[in-house]
């Protein structure tokens, strides 16, 4: 934090009981998916309408065709269902993301190892305008991540780029592309960053801003000119397993071991701290920052087919995270796909939306369905 900045700390602990007081929970199919092979991204707009995207595969586990859904959350109608040609492969694949346009007229889909695609999706029908099945990373990149829509509504991307390739220095590669036409914008790479360490990275490409964990503890703030802002995060106590942006250069970052944790969240140099009685890490947030989910594991359950640690189910916690404190959990099942050693792994992040005083946490869940938990929320 800078130096001289006034602190507020705040303690809370967790309820014991959540503060919502009603909830009705459905489910919706998803046709043709495999959840041990694919996991479906998950998008809400302003509007309530909820976005998923997953691929389906055969019975050998060959995939070539995505599956897109949209669905009237206030309602509980489904409005559209299409599908699309995309490159085939052969067992896991891991989505990069899903985004929505600023003016919500186009959904974004990409996959951001090769074959890579990048499709502009109509958000009215779910219909493919526009494609491209370039992405300028090297084979190099590690940690990639589509990071949504950011300034001139370009689609953002990063990799940690810390592997030098003839003729490209080592850093931290910020991508942006137009939207319009698929096109590269610019190709940046911050050599500054990488002799920090990169451990976990957050970018947000509307304020310029980036969060990067150096080491096992600490965040800290950084302009894309590679200039520490002086906003920092750390804990002594814990590892950090993630953290989330917030309006106002902001950040809730998570700390913890199998036993207990925190949620440390900063924003205009003050900080407020949450503890757990378990392990929290990062498990979605809603698009205006007010909520955020947290994954609460208290240990890894064993494998016994494996003989290693597999977390194999878990609690979800609904975060305010304007106080910050606990409104609702639940269990959920988690779920994950790898691709491999040197390529993406995804997680079964929720999806969060909140009007007035109603919310709604959308989860993946076996066998291939989406459960909506919607939840009515005290004043």
């Amino acid at each position: 934090m800078k130096n001289g900045a006034p602190l507020a700390l705040l303690l809370l602990a967790v309820a014991a009981m959540p503060r919502s007081f009603g909830q009705s929970q459905y489910a919706i199919p998803l046709p043709g998916a495999n959840l041990s092979r694919s996991l479906p991204v998950l998008r809400v707009a302003g509007d309530g309408v909820l976005y998923a995207a997953y691929r389906s595969s055969n019975l050998l586990g060959k995939s070539e065709t995505l599956q897109l859904l949209s669905y009237d959350l206030k309602s509980g109608v489904q409005l559209h269902h299409n599908t699309i040609r995309v490159p085939a492969i052969h067992g896991n694949r891991a989505a990069g993301g899903l985004y929505l346009s600023q003016d919500a007229t186009t959904l974004f889909y990409a996959e951001l190892y090769p074959p890579y695609i990048v499709l502009a999706i109509s958000a009215k029908d779910l219909v493919e305008t526009k494609r491209t099945e370039t992405i300028p990373f090297s084979l190099k990149d590690r940690k990639r991540k589509f990071v949504g829509l950011g300034k001139d509504n370009s689609l953002a991307f990063t990799a940690d780029a810390a592997i030098a390739t003839p003729g490209q220095r080592s850093g931290v590669r910020l991508l942006r592309v137009d939207s319009v036409n698929l096109s590269l914008v610019s190709n940046q790479i911050i050599p500054e960053l990488v002799e920090r360490g990169i451990e976990d990275l957050l970018w947000d490409p509307t304020s310029c801003k980036i969060w990067m964990r150096e080491n096992s503890s600490r965040w800290r703030e950084y302009s894309e000119s590679g200039q520490a802002t002086g906003n920092e995060v750390d804990n002594k106590h814990y590892v950090s397993d993630g953290a989330i942006q917030i309006a106002g250069d902001g950040i809730v970052a998570f700390y913890g071991n199998w036993e207990r944790g925190l949620a440390l969240r900063y924003r205009d140099h003050k900080i407020a701290e949450l503890p757990f009685d378990c392990s929290p890490s990062p498990d979605g947030a809603s698009e205006n920052g007010q909520y955020a989910g947290v994954l609460c594991t208290t240990r890894p359950d064993k494998k016994a087919e494996d003989g290693g640690d597999k977390i194999l189910s878990s609690e979800f916690l609904l975060l305010r995270t304007e106080i910050p404190d606990i409104i609702w959990r639940q269990k959920m099942e988690y779920l994950d796909v790898a691709e491999g050693w040197e390529q993406g792994c995804q997680k079964s992040i929720p999806a969060i939306f909140n009007t007035g005083s109603k919310l709604w946490v959308i989860s993946p869940s076996r066998p291939a369905q989406l459960v909506v938990h919607e939840i009515a929320q005290k004043n």
